[in-house]
């Protein structure tokens, strides 16, 4: 897998509520990386923590190095980049 897209504003696709969202995208991304050994609590938390991260970034570095950055202390994995 080499792409992950979020969509958590409803932009490119409706939907009914957030929250309904939230539990079909999470339970969808757990099931597809559940394979490769990745905690599910730990994913949840690595995606919204470096979600976070992008939105208080400083411009010190790009929205793609800060997410994958913080995504990948939590996991204890580097992305690659």
């Amino acid at each position: 897998m080499n792409t992950f897209i979020f969509d958590l504003d409803g932009t490119l696709l409706p939907m009914p509520s957030q929250e309904l969202f939230l539990d079909a995208y999470f339970k969808a991304l757990s099931k597809k990386l559940i394979p490769y050994g990745i905690d599910v609590q730990k994913l949840i938390k690595a995606v919204w923590t470096g979600t976070n991260a992008m939105i208080q970034n400083d411009g010190t570095m790009t929205n793609d190095q800060r997410f994958w950055n913080t995504f990948s202390e939590i996991l204890g994995r580097r992305s690659g980049n």
